[in-house]
């Protein structure tokens, strides 16, 4: 995808989050546009430690469309319990799913080849800690939304729910299980997820190079040999892996049919569409 377009897609991303923003949380809409240019910011460059993003499929992009389907998320289970989204929660909810991917990008003191993704393995606890510095210098933060924000983070790890040590005060209760969701959704209910997929492919050959297949497969990692391995496996990953993890995650389907009154939300029923194109794809001998 060539700059000018993606420049586009983002100012179209962009418009439509600030219009989400000012129908579904004015009194945080001041709070959530600042949360956004300055990570937007953090993604051009223009922070003082931090080189522009270079890994093309967990850009900018992903993260606005991460932003909007948590924030549609958290909508719809106020919808469906009759409440009003807290402060709290917006912000924490909010700073997660926009740093929680922050850990691609390369300090400017890294002069290495890649591109951010030979920190595909260790990306999130790379997010936690450039979330935590920022965090750490706004005065109106507890620290207790610090932490929230923290294991928000950790919570969209692709690990078994109940392995996940999260500890978050009542306040927060659900959080990290609408990102963890939100951050699924957005990739695998993309229209064009398998237009993307050699992107992810190539984030991981970075790693691999980095690191090493054999040592990643000791530790327990999952290692695609070829990008027509990753294709192939797609179909199995989400019938066996995302969608049962969508499930044990709350379900988060349901916030998504209140908030757009719609059965299934858009989001399923583009994600079983995408298992269909998929379904059909030639076999590879």
């Amino acid at each position: 995808m060539g700059g000018n377009v993606s420049a586009v897609i983002g100012e179209m991303q962009t418009a439509e989050l600030n219009e989400l923003f000012s129908r579904s949380f004015p009194r945080q809409e001041d709070m959530l546009r600042q949360l956004l240019n300055d990570v937007q910011q953090l993604y051009r460059g223009e922070w003082e430690q931090w080189q522009p993003c270079q890994v093309v499929y967990h850009n900018i992009g992903h993260i606005h469309a991460v932003l909007t389907v948590a924030l549609q998320i958290l909508v719809g289970h106020s919808k469906l319990h009759h409440q009003v989204a807290q402060t709290s929660r917006v912000k924490v909810l909010a700073a997660a799913a926009l740093f929680h991917d922050s850990g691609y990008l390369k300090e400017k003191s890294d002069s290495s080849a890649g591109s951010g993704g030979q920190y595909t393995f260790e990306h999130v606890e790379r997010s936690q800690l450039l979330a935590q510095s920022y965090l750490a210098q706004r005065s109106d933060w507890s620290v207790q939304e610090c932490q929230a924000v923290d294991v928000l983070i950790g919570a969209t790890k692709i690990i078994a729910v109940s392995e996940q040590p999260l500890t978050l005060a009542p306040e927060f209760d659900g959080l990290a299980n609408m990102l963890a969701s939100a951050d699924l959704l957005a990739q695998m209910a993309d229209e064009y997820y398998l237009d993307k997929l050699p992107q992810l492919y190539a984030e991981f050959a970075e790693a691999y190079a980095v690191k090493g297949r054999r040592q990643l497969n000791q530790l327990g990692f999952l290692i695609f040999d070829s990008y027509a391995q990753l294709l192939g496996s797609s179909a199995g990953f989400i019938r066996q892996q995302v969608l049962p993890r969508l499930q044990q995650l709350g379900d988060q389907e349901q916030a998504l049919q209140a908030y757009f009154a719609t059965q299934p939300s858009p989001y399923m029923h583009q994600l079983m569409l995408n298992l269909h194109h998929i379904d059909s794809l030639p076999k590879q001998s």
